[in-house]
């Protein structure tokens, strides 16, 4: 009974696919579905390759098989242009009636059809399985997987805006000439004095000898001299500040007093006074007091270097002022005491020969 079944469907399908060769083919038990992908473009400024169109394969049957790449019960893949395509082969394993959709979905065209529905029916034979495979269209209509897409361009391009020229730029205003400086007024020239009129003297009498008497003639006025121009006033001076002189009265730096000007005045004092000091020293006896007497005049002379270096400094340095080392006064004060010291080793040299000449 199975057997004359299976050979009645066998018989009834060769006779569906000898009437309908269109709409099903006898493929076997191993599918692969071709899909063609034409593109139409409408308009200008775009061309065929910017259609992309995003296939999904999906399986309606619960537990259908799948080509290989398919991601559980969905197989994705992508044509650009124009383009033909063979989704993988399908393998079934047992018999039965396998349903499927496939659509189509573009961003950039618009796709016919969306969608279409593939059936596959699979019967075994004496060679083994068989698979049929029918296309039904949204219309109903029964066709094969070809789809078109229409990539649409704007009938004419929109010609860009022309530019807007720049406006001209408005030339700077002309400089106003500087005003002509007004001529100085031009010194008004004195008047000059009117040179007086020389008077005219008398007539001479024709005899003089003998002169009558006519009336003296009045003598003519002096002339008036015309007074001098008065000189301008000449300007006064601003009376300028005279600044005190500052202490030492000897030009100096005036800013400070320096201290080995002040050692060396005092060393130079103090050796003159040593060398007077040792005049009025004791006497020893009477050949001492001769010798003293002979170098009386040169232990006097170490009062001189003293009182000029004490006059020299109380001239030059102001104690009042800040204290430095040295100032440009400094080498006079020492050699007044280098002076000084000369002094007292000649005097003191002069004595000691004194006092081995008279042992």
């Amino acid at each position: 009974m199975k057997k004359t079944l299976v050979s009645l469907c066998t018989a009834l399908l060769f006779m569906v696919l000898l009437v309908c060769p269109a709409q099903a083919t006898e493929l076997g038990s191993s599918v692969s579905l071709p899909v063609t992908q034409n593109v139409t473009v409408e308009g200008s400024g775009v061309v065929a390759d910017s259609a992309v169109v995003n296939y999904t394969l999906t399986a309606l049957t619960s537990g259908a098989p799948m080509p290989a790449g398919a991601t559980g019960s969905t197989f994705q893949f992508t044509l650009t242009g124009e383009q033909d395509y063979e989704i993988p082969a399908i393998t079934f394993t047992a018999e039965g009636t396998w349903d499927y959709s496939l659509t189509a979905a573009s961003s950039t065209a618009t796709v016919t059809p969306e969608s279409v529905t593939v059936s596959f029916m699979v019967v075994r034979s004496a060679d083994g399985l068989t698979a049929m495979v029918t296309i039904e269209l949204p219309s109903g209509e029964k066709g094969e997987l070809d789809f078109t897409a229409v990539v649409s361009g704007s009938d004419e391009p929109t010609p860009p805006d022309e530019p807007t020229p720049p406006d001209e730029p408005t030339p700077p205003d002309e400089p106003t000439p500087p005003d002509e400086p007004t001529p100085p007024d031009e010194p008004v020239t004195p008047v000059t004095p009117v040179t007086p009129v020389t008077p005219v003297g008398p007539d001479e009498p024709e005899n003089p000898d003998e002169p009558e008497n006519p009336d003296e003639p009045t003598p003519p006025d002096e002339p008036v001299t015309p007074d001098e121009p008065t000189p301008p006033d000449e300007p006064v001076t601003p009376d300028e500040p005279i600044d005190d002189p500052d202490t030492p009265l000897i030009p100096g730096e005036g800013k400070a007093w320096a201290l080995v000007n002040l050692i060396c005045t005092v060393l130079t004092a103090v050796v003159g006074g040593g060398m007077v000091a040792t005049f009025f020293g004791k006497k020893k006896s009477e050949n001492a007091g001769q010798s003293r007497g002979s170098a009386k005049g040169t232990k006097f002379l170490g009062i001189l270097p003293a009182a000029g270096a004490v006059v020299a400094f109380l001239l030059t340095e102001d104690m009042r002022l800040p204290m430095q080392i040295t100032d440009k006064w400094t080498l006079l004060m020492v050699g007044i005491l280098a002076v000084n010291g000369v002094l007292a080793y000649v005097t003191r040299r002069k004595k000691v020969a004194e006092e081995k000449t008279s042992v």
